[in-house]
């Protein structure tokens, strides 16, 4: 019974944030964003556009895979009502833990889909209306929690400006050594409004072949394919090639930049 409108983006994947306002019909009830793409790399207009979905009293939901730990991101700024994140990415830590942080509005209008064994005001029968125990039915995964608090204390003793100079230093250098190679950049070339995930298409090898012999001869590693991301590619163009990503973080190192652009530059030149 739900009825969902989609916003196409440019090839490139950034959104004209004119689309949304002609989007909201009567009935709409929220706005749905991710904050990058995880094809494209492509930062989206999220403050622009909660602006507009909270002028219409819409809540507004933030996909934040791509960004959290790479990106500041302030919910009160940018309006955010739920913002999502995973964390095994750039939050650093174990595969299988994430969560949502709400804002008071969120709290009120949001019910939990599973209920039951929350371990606390065991003598009611159903879920305790309490935050955050009102979320988190079941028996909590610790050790991914543990993981979590341990990388955030990291990421913020770091710090993300270091964090995002570090990654976007790299990109840089990535996608300075493809300028001269026979492939094709998905999303935009402009820094500023990119994160540190870069996709191509090669002019001469599928991405399937190219994935694999980069992971046989140089022990590269990289992901290929459609990336669970159908409707970017179909955005991008490449929805029927596919393409091969590169994903840098802060532990990557320029050296090994270099190495991916030489292993590169052997594979299509050849």
């Amino acid at each position: 019974g739900v009825e969902v409108t989609h916003l196409t983006c440019r090839s490139d994947g950034f959104l004209d944030v004119d689309l949304l306002e002609a989007a909201i019909r009567p009935n709409t009830k929220c706005l749905v964003m991710t904050h990058a793409s995880n094809v494209l790399g492509t930062i989206l207009p999220v403050k622009e556009c909660f602006a507009i979905a909270q002028s219409h009293g819409l809540l507004t939901v933030l996909d934040s895979a791509q960004t959290a730990g790479f990106l500041p991101i302030d919910m009160q700024e940018m309006q955010v009502d739920v913002l999502a994140f995973t964390g095994h990415k750039g939050l650093l830590a174990l595969a299988g833990i994430g969560g949502f942080v709400l804002s008071e509005k969120a709290v009120q209008v949001m019910r939990p889909w599973l209920a039951g064994g929350t371990g606390t005001q065991s003598e009611l029968a159903g879920q305790p209306d309490i935050m955050p125990d009102k979320f988190e039915a079941g028996t909590p995964n610790s050790v991914g929690i543990f993981s979590l608090k341990e990388s955030i204390q990291w990421l913020e003793k770091k710090g993300l400006k270091t964090i995002y100079q570090k990654e976007q230093q790299l990109t840089q250098l990535f996608l300075a050594g493809l300028a001269d190679l026979p492939v094709s950049v998905l999303g935009t070339t402009d820094l500023d409004q990119r994160v540190p995930v870069v996709s191509i298409v090669a002019d001469s090898i599928t991405c399937d072949e190219l994935a694999q012999n980069l992971f046989d001869d140089y022990q590269i590693v990289t992901r290929n394919g459609l990336h669970c991301a159908p409707n970017a590619h179909k955005t991008a163009g490449s929805f029927a090639t596919g393409a091969l990503r590169f994903s840098f973080g802060y532990a990557t190192t320029e050296a090994e930049v270099k190495t991916c652009l030489e292993a590169l530059r052997k594979e299509l030149l050849q």
